[in-house]
């Protein structure tokens, strides 16, 4: 299967990144596009909503979204969220 990640803060999540995950998704020929949460992204300060919260408004934004899939993966890892520890 063909994945794509698309990562973040979606402080909050938006119609900008539901667009650019679905445009993955389409035109790079991904079967599925998962949206990952940040848990601490490393090159800014800290969100300001909470990473359940943000992930939480990620399912509700997805919920009528083909082939867009919240990830908790980052959340659930802990620590800063480094995009290769992700994909390990």
């Amino acid at each position: 299967m063909k994945r794509g990640l698309f990562g973040g803060t979606f402080d909050p999540p938006h119609e900008a990144h539901l667009a650019v995950a679905r445009a993955a998704r389409d035109q790079l020929g991904r079967e599925l596009v998962e949206l990952v949460p940040s848990l601490r992204p490393p090159h800014r300060h800290a969100p300001r909503a909470a990473a359940i919260d943000r992930y939480a408004m990620i399912v509700l934004a997805c919920q009528d979204e083909p082939r867009l899939l919240p990830s908790p993966r980052e959340i659930l890892r802990g620590g800063v969220s480094y995009t290769l520890d992700t994909l390990l």
